[in-house]
């Protein structure tokens, strides 16, 4: 038993380089590379690089300015990863973390987080979206985690995406700030998947 713990400590050291960040500039050091900020159908924003941020120099600022209420169909507005999606490979299970802080100061806007799968066509799977809008604070970065689990078996690739909704769930106004996104293999799946992979070798 002390040697399979043993074992398991060394493995987590060992697979550190396979939790490295799988986001191309998650943290917005090289600007907006890699990420795509859209405004469609009559709506505004305004995406700049600011210096406050959660980690390192930079920071994204996405700043809604005006969007109908509620929003017309292909009334739209997003910071995305769509144009350098997220490879998702063998996965089965990833942790996505990122750091917020809002600069509005209405009580009523959110961050919503939205992500979807595609295939090796580059078609969304519908089927895969997850949604969730969450409540930051104006005076400090936050941070905040959640799983995607059981990832679909046809999915290559993840895209993140942000925007702004209010607390009835509708497209709204108002400005934030994002640094730090982070997805990773969640750490227990891959130390598992190792250990199995050797204890097969050892056969």
């Amino acid at each position: 038993m002390k040697k399979r713990i043993l074992l398991l400590v060394f493995l987590s050291y060992a697979l550190s380089p396979l939790m490295a960040n799988m986001v191309n500039n998650g943290g917005f050091e090289a600007d907006f590379t890699a990420w795509r900020g859209y405004a469609v159908g009559g709506c505004t924003t305004e995406f700049t690089i600011v210096n406050d941020a959660y980690e390192g120099d930079k920071a994204a600022s996405m700043n809604v300015t005006y969007i109908d209420y509620p929003a017309q169909p292909g009334h739209d507005t997003a910071l995305d990863k769509r144009t350098d999606m997220i490879v998702i490979g063998s996965e089965t299970d990833l942790n996505i973390s990122f750091a917020a802080k809002k600069v509005d100061s209405d009580p009523a806007s959110r961050l919503r987080v939205v992500t979807i799968q595609f295939d090796s066509n580059t078609a969304p799977l519908m089927s895969t979206r997850t949604q969730v809008d969450y409540v930051v604070t104006s005076d400090e970065y936050q941070l905040f985690s959640f799983d995607l689990d059981s990832l679909h078996d046809d999915a290559v690739s993840l895209n993140i995406q942000f925007t702004v909704a209010d607390n009835a769930g509708q497209k709204y106004e108002g400005q934030y700030y994002i640094d730090a996104v982070n997805v990773v293999p969640e750490p227990m799946t891959a130390i598992l998947f190792a250990v199995g992979g050797l204890f097969l070798k050892r056969k």
